[in-house]
């Protein structure tokens, strides 16, 4: 438990600091490189593997996390351009802090309840990176966004009560899930996501989202 106790504060310390840091765009893009750093290095040397409670951990979960960060850690590395352009820079680097504590709880996630609440802080933050900008066609994005978010936590509530009536429990055991109880809840997942990532037929959103 204290390895991901660690990997929180590394995130959402450096997330809660930067929007004082707006003055200094290229201390707050350091501050957000060497939080990301930091959570990769906690990741891949600090968290036991063994995890219980609220927490699980895997292969799976140790792929998917270093994926997130190597992306999170190029995306920061060529972001001094936009940051010196648009004063809204730096609470996109605490939002985009924000996002990546959300992926973490999702990777480690070994209940419902978790894996509930670190979905509904990845989808707070991206709804307010495309809302940030506060003009017509980000108001027209983050409208739009906002009804596909809802759509897909919508779907997922239904996966995860499905899953929870068919194992008898808030463990995330799919296993305890057979026939067709466990195809609903694979469908409905696959659903949520698919409204989350823009997969079609699902990508009706991504136009006036990504044109922010």
């Amino acid at each position: 438990m204290v390895g991901f106790e660690l990997l929180v504060c590394v995130l959402a310390a450096p997330a809660l600091l930067l929007p004082f840091l707006a003055r200094w765009p290229r201390v707050s893009r350091l501050v957000a490189l060497a939080s990301v750093a930091m959570t990769a290095a906690v990741h891949a040397l600090g968290l036991p593997r063994s995890l219980s409670g609220e927490l699980s951990a895997d292969t799976f979960t140790w792929a998917v996390l270093a994926v997130a960060m190597l992306d999170a850690l190029a995306a920061l590395a060529g972001f001094a351009d936009p940051l010196r352009e648009h004063e809204e820079g730096v609470p996109l680097l605490s939002l985009a802090l924000f996002s990546l504590l959300g992926v973490v709880g999702l990777a480690y996630a070994g209940t419902l309840l978790m894996l509930l609440a670190s979905w509904a802080l990845f989808s707070a933050a991206s709804y307010a990176v495309v809302a940030l900008a506060r003009d017509r066609f980000s108001a027209a994005g983050a409208a739009k966004y906002g009804l596909m978010s809802v759509a897909s936590s919508s779907l997922l509530l239904l996966a995860l009560a499905a899953l929870a009536a068919a194992t008898g429990g808030l463990r995330l055991a799919a296993g305890g899930a057979a026939g067709p109880m466990l195809a609903v809840v694979a469908a409905l997942s696959l659903a949520a996501v698919g409204f989350k990532i823009g997969v079609f037929p699902f990508h009706a959103w991504l136009p006036d989202v990504y044109g922010v």
